[in-house]
C-alpha cells in the first residue's frame, strides 16, 4: 500500500494525493460494505426480512458505487485482488464469531485467497509503477 494515490510518473513528487487517498479509501470502504450486504442477506432469510433485505441491496449499491469512484485511480488488477479480501474477511468472521466449521480444506483456501490478493496487488503495483493510468476510449483524458 505504500504506492497508494502516489504520481507514478518518474521524476515527480511521490507523496500521496488528496484524490488517491479518497480513491484508496473508497475502495476499502466497498470492501467492508462487501461483508456487510454478505451478512445482510444472509440474515434476511432469502428477503423475508424486508429490513435486511433492503440493508443488504442499499450497501450492494454503496459497494458498487464506491469501487467505481476507487477505480477513476486504482488499477483494476490491485482493485479487484484486494476486494477479494473480502471473502477472506467473511469466511473469519463466519468461523471466529458465527461458530461455522474449519477444516483443512478451507483454511488452505483461505490463505490461498488472502495470499492471492497480495500477489497480484503486489504484482500490479510493480507493474504499474512508471505508466500513467490508463483512460477507456470516450472517458476524459482518453487520447482521440
Amino acid at each position: 500500500m505504500a504506492e497508494a494515490g502516489r504520481h507514478r510518473s518518474a521524476g515527480k513528487d511521490r507523496r500521496p494525493t488528496r484524490r488517491g487517498i479518497q480513491a484508496w479509501t473508497a475502495l476499502f470502504l466497498a470492501i467492508a460494505l462487501d461483508v456487510v450486504q454478505v451478512f445482510a442477506l444472509d440474515a434476511s432469510a432469502g428477503f423475508t426480512h424486508p429490513l435486511l433485505a433492503t440493508a443488504a441491496i442499499l450497501a450492494f449499491v454503496a459497494e458498487l458505487v464506491l469501487f467505481t469512484l476507487a477505480l477513476r485511480l486504482v488499477p483494476p488488477t490491485n482493485a479487484y485482488a484486494l476486494l477479494g479480501l473480502s471473502t477472506a474477511a467473511v469466511s473469519v468472521i463466519s468461523i471466529g464469531w458465527l461458530g461455522e466449521q474449519i477444516t483443512i480444506i478451507k483454511a488452505l483456501a483461505l490463505l490461498a485467497v488472502i495470499a492471492g490478493s497480495v500477489l497480484l496487488n503486489g504484482d500490479a503495483r510493480a507493474a504499474s509503477a512508471g505508466s500513467p493510468r490508463r483512460t477507456s476510449p470516450g472517458s476524459p483524458g482518453a487520447k482521440a
